[in-house]
């Protein structure tokens, strides 16, 4: 989602304040990190975006042109290696197809490598509720410029049948579809006002957390935090912080826990082998001892 920063140059950040936003974004960037991680692989199907899988999300940290340059939301590679921007809105305005050549532009200065042809893009626009399709012209030409955008249009979800179906599913505790999962972290946007959304927000937080399976809870999750980036409050963002931070350390003890089982298994495992070998030893050495005396009563007739 685009973001415009005001800058207040009168007055410097006092060091709490400091603080405060250092760890804002380092929480935000452990968040988009979990969604980064988990992004690849996926369908936008579920959007009505008929594009091909998702390979990976690309990194966006491009240096702008001017300093209010927007920042491209997401940049996703695609199994045909096309290579797709995303953008969010919740609203149409013609004059946006200037903002999404700049992002084209942006990503061919950066991705169109000597001597290679450059690299096919997509212009991809997520509508959220409050846009319909009649309102939208996905076509621009302007003489020498062309483009077609392949628009998502969110209004055309039904949020109470989305809604009624992962509930369901949570309660008898099934598996969640692919498809699924993609609606769950989009289902905010499928409201029109900006009190439905935060309201959807909070609530698909609250159900999300009581997916058994923490990875996909922490997908959706993190998923849900960065699709609705312009409606999270204050509140809410540190309840996901504090869950996010929660179930790191509990992952991080799982993993400590099964690498500590794992290796009490092998050194078991490995005590036991030597213990076998020490046997088979005293064995062999018991056999040798034997054989060298029947040899000898053999040759000098039975001890006495």
């Amino acid at each position: 989602m685009s973001h415009t920063t005001e800058l207040n140059v009168s007055k410097k950040p006092r060091a709490s304040q400091t603080q405060n936003m250092q760890i804002a974004y380092q929480n935000k960037d452990i968040i988009s990190k979990i969604f980064t991680e988990g992004f690849g692989h996926r369908s936008l199907e579920a959007y009505g975006i008929k594009v091909p899988q998702i390979v990976e999300l690309l990194p966006t940290n491009f240096p702008a042109i001017e300093a209010n340059e927007l920042r491209i939301d997401n940049l996703l590679l695609l199994e045909d290696g096309t290579i797709a921007i995303i953008d969010y809105e919740s609203e149409y305005k013609d004059k946006d197809k200037i903002k999404y050549l700049g992002y084209l532009i942006r990503v061919l200065q950066k991705q169109w490598m000597p001597e290679e042809k450059p690299p096919a893009l997509r212009m991809i626009v997520i509508y959220t509720a409050d846009v319909t399709e009649k309102q939208v012209d996905q076509f621009l030409n302007a003489g020498a410029v062309k483009m077609t955008i392949d628009a998502a249009y969110l209004s055309e979800l039904d949020p109470g049948q989305i809604w009624a179906n992962l509930v369901s599913k949570i309660d008898c505790r099934q598996i969640l579809s692919e498809k699924e999962i993609m609606q769950f972290i989009i289902f905010p946007l499928t409201y029109k006002t900006k009190e439905e959304k935060k309201k959807a927000l909070k609530k698909a937080i609250s159900l999300a957390k009581r997916i058994e399976d923490r990875d996909t809870a922490r997908f959706i999750i993190s998923g849900l935090t960065v699709f609705c980036d312009k409606i999270i409050d204050q509140e809410t963002a540190n309840d996901v912080r504090r869950w996010v931070e929660m179930t790191q350390v509990g992952r991080l003890f799982e993993e400590e826990k099964e690498k500590a089982i794992k290796e009490a298994v092998k050194n078991a495992e490995d005590r036991a082998a030597s213990a076998e070998d020490r046997a088979a030893t005293a064995e062999d050495r018991a056999e040798k001892a034997e054989a060298k005396l029947r040899e000898y009563e053999r040759k000098y007739g039975k001890l006495a």
